[in-house]
Protein backbone atom coordinates (compact mmCIF):
# COMPACT_ATOMS: atom_id res chain seq x y z
CA UNK A 1 0.00 0.00 0.00
CA UNK A 2 1.40 3.39 -0.99
CA UNK A 3 1.67 5.98 1.79
CA UNK A 4 -0.97 8.70 1.69
CA UNK A 5 0.06 12.32 1.36
CA UNK A 6 -0.53 14.19 4.58
CA UNK A 7 -2.99 17.03 4.08
CA UNK A 8 -2.60 20.06 6.31
CA UNK A 9 -5.08 22.71 7.35
CA UNK A 10 -3.23 25.12 5.09
CA UNK A 11 -3.83 22.73 2.16
CA UNK A 12 -7.55 22.68 2.95
CA UNK A 13 -7.75 26.48 3.12
CA UNK A 14 -5.99 26.81 -0.23
CA UNK A 15 -8.14 24.09 -1.82
CA UNK A 16 -11.25 26.03 -0.81
CA UNK A 17 -10.00 29.16 -2.51
CA UNK A 18 -8.47 31.09 0.38
CA UNK A 19 -5.35 32.93 -0.65
CA UNK A 20 -3.07 32.67 2.37
CA UNK A 21 0.12 34.63 2.67
CA UNK A 22 3.20 32.93 4.05
CA UNK A 23 2.69 34.81 7.33
CA UNK A 24 -0.94 33.65 7.65
CA UNK A 25 0.08 30.05 7.02
CA UNK A 26 2.83 30.37 9.65
CA UNK A 27 0.30 31.66 12.20
CA UNK A 28 -2.03 28.74 11.52
CA UNK A 29 0.81 26.27 12.01
CA UNK A 30 1.86 27.99 15.25
CA UNK A 31 -1.68 27.86 16.63
CA UNK A 32 -2.01 24.18 15.72
CA UNK A 33 1.25 23.37 17.49
CA UNK A 34 0.09 25.18 20.61
CA UNK A 35 -3.19 23.25 20.68
CA UNK A 36 -1.40 19.92 20.13
CA UNK A 37 0.98 20.58 23.01
CA UNK A 38 -1.79 21.41 25.47
CA UNK A 39 -3.64 18.27 26.60
CA UNK A 40 -7.42 18.38 26.88
CA UNK A 41 -8.81 18.50 30.42
CA UNK A 42 -9.51 15.00 31.73
CA UNK A 43 -13.12 15.77 32.63
CA UNK A 44 -13.84 17.06 29.11
CA UNK A 45 -12.71 13.82 27.49
CA UNK A 46 -14.74 11.66 29.88
CA UNK A 47 -17.99 13.60 29.76
CA UNK A 48 -20.50 12.43 27.18
CA UNK A 49 -22.13 15.24 25.24
CA UNK A 50 -25.84 14.92 24.44
CA UNK A 51 -26.88 14.82 20.79
CA UNK A 52 -28.02 18.17 19.46
CA UNK A 53 -30.59 16.56 17.14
Amino acid sequence: MAPRKQITLVDIYRERGFKLTREQARRIVTLLRLTEERPAPAEASQTAKPDAA
